[in-house]
């Protein structure tokens, strides 16, 4: 066993030696004509070239649309806030569940008690650190029974 472990080092240190130390310019030639890279002009496209893709790429990675992933309370929370934007009331991205209550209440008095009681469900469901299990089955339920007419 030690024999093959030997044998195995020293064929490692020979690849080494053949492929990482002594790698000179003949052969950097060798492997790059084998891409049809032989002179300079060549080499200078193909690596512009290689930039260029690898910066699209990289850019594309980057600045794809990524869509959030939501969950369940969140997507309970969102159908009320659909239904109120039929009124006219639209939560702005800046706007916390609580602010937004608020407004609600201000703006539409008649339906601002069951928009609140969403809003607190869905507070508790997703910042409290063990919210009740419960409480998203209530988000859920208030959410589905939630109605508004439309704003004339």
């Amino acid at each position: 066993m030690i024999k093959r472990a030997r044998s195995l080092w020293s064929s490692v240190d020979y690849n080494w030696h053949r492929w990482i130390i002594n790698y000179d310019r003949r052969q950097q030639l060798g492997f790059l004509s084998g891409f049809g890279i032989d002179t300079l002009k060549s080499m200078l496209y193909w690596l512009v070239g290689l930039v260029a893709t690898v910066t699209l790429l990289l850019a594309l990675y980057v600045f794809r649309k990524q869509t959030p992933v939501l969950d369940k309370a969140q997507i309970y929370y969102a159908r009320a806030c659909q239904k109120l934007a039929k009124t006219g009331l639209v939560k702005q991205d800046t706007e916390g569940a609580n602010d937004f209550a608020l407004r609600v209440s201000a703006e539409l008095p008649d339906i601002a008690g069951s928009f609140v009681h969403i809003t607190q469900l869905y507070v508790q469901v997703r910042y409290e650190k063990e919210p009740e299990a419960m409480n998203l089955e209530k988000l859920k339920a208030s959410a589905s029974d939630f109605r508004v007419s439309k704003k004339d």
